[in-house]
């Protein structure tokens, strides 16, 4: 089992490095194959047929520390989620899916004479014995400890509430996957969840759902950093150049990271706009960093074209 907790953990961490790359959608001159468009958030497919679960696994790290609760107890728990939730297919010709739940737990002094519990949970899906995760969900549970509290009942009683959130959000994850534009949609509105709504993205970019560019062109506004940087990618994804307006459109010099990533957009997608864009950043921009960020992109775009133009001549 130690291994294949091992495996987990390299899985997870390659998982967290290759969502964040963005399939390139757009043609050399920075236009988007409508075709793909109308075609490719499909949702019924054979790759997103309802799994029938094979196994799960559940480990607690430092059981011994914890005797006052179970693995096996947290895996029924898990279980009878997943059953009420009818998130698997009774049919065992289905894809077969095998569930990994990995939890740690530990109490800390966070101020002078406050400890409190902190929970994480983290694991996913792979289907079919994949080497890939087909789906992966990361948790921190904490809470405060009041005076007089017995630590180990508080921390039992933290895992199971923690893995009843891991387990739904795990399953939330995979309604957006094996669903279409409208959960989609739908998730795009989650306040509390915002790593759901950064997995939604991935998959609205993925499958070229280009209905939702306008859902997705408000979250721009979102108080939620990450969420503001990814739309900015998403949009250019399904758009290409004619997303480029509405990517420049209102973001503050002031926001470095919203800046880079706007940059970084208008680069890969290239043409007059983004041109003009950048030239505006580096001839008004104070901050040196930004003004080369800005210079290089212009630089790239101009040698692309050349390239391009060269190509056509031949």
């Amino acid at each position: 089992m130690m291994l294949r907790f091992t495996v987990l953990i390299l899985l997870l961490t390659w998982n967290a490095l290759a969502c964040g790359k963005e399939r390139n959608r757009a043609e050399a001159n920075g236009a988007v194959d409508k075709a793909l468009i109308e075609t490719a958030y499909d949702h019924d497919t054979p790759e997103r047929r309802q799994a029938h679960l094979n196994s799960i696994e559940v480990r607690i790290l430092d059981q011994g520390k914890w005797p006052q609760i179970k693995d096996t107890d947290l895996k029924e728990e898990t279980a009878a989620t997943f059953r009420k939730a009818k998130m698997f297919s009774e049919d065992s010709s289905a894809p077969k899916a095998e569930v990994f739940v990995l939890i740690s737990a530990d109490s800390m002094e966070v101020s002078p004479g406050t400890k409190s519990v902190v929970i994480t949970v983290e694991g996913g899906m792979r289907l079919n014995n994949s080497e890939d995760l087909t789906l992966s969900h990361h948790l921190l549970w904490e809470k405060p400890l009041r005076g007089g509290s017995k630590v180990a009942q508080k921390v039992g009683e933290g895992m199971v509430h923690a893995v009843r959130m891991w387990t739904d959000g795990l399953i939330a994850r995979e309604k957006i996957r094996m669903g279409g534009v409208s959960e989609a949609q739908l998730a795009l509105g989650e306040k509390e969840d915002p790593d759901l709504v950064l997995y939604t993205f991935e998959e609205i970019a993925s499958r070229m759902m280009e209905p939702l560019f306008d859902d997705v062109s408000k979250l721009l506004a979102s108080p939620n950093g990450p969420i503001r940087r990814r739309a900015v990618g998403v949009l250019t994804t399904l758009r290409g150049r004619e997303a480029v307006p509405v990517v420049t459109r209102g973001v503050s010099f002031n926001d470095y990271e919203q800046l880079r990533a706007v940059i970084e957009a208008v680069t890969s997608v290239g043409g007059e706009e983004s041109k003009i864009f950048l030239s505006f950043v580096a001839n008004g921009h104070s901050d040196p960093d930004m003004k080369a960020r800005a210079v290089l992109g212009i630089e790239r775009i101009e040698r692309i074209e050349r390239i391009t133009a060269q190509e056509a001549g031949k």
